[in-house]
């Protein structure tokens, strides 16, 4: 692997954990601004992240 492929591999890993880490500040955002429960919100993060560690 050419050291530019590992540097894009890396870029690659990065945006995806930041887009992650957006994705959670936006959920808890709109729960806050709806007034939804935070049980829920915490349901599904646990459910996404399970389904995600065993993809």
């Amino acid at each position: 692997m050419t050291e530019l492929a590992v540097w894009g591999r890396r870029q690659q890993t990065l945006a995806s954990r930041e887009a992650g880490y957006l994705a959670g500040i936006q959920a808890t955002a709109e729960v806050g601004a709806t007034g939804g429960s935070a049980k829920a919100l915490i349901k599904e993060h646990a459910r996404t992240s399970f389904a995600t560690a065993t993809a």
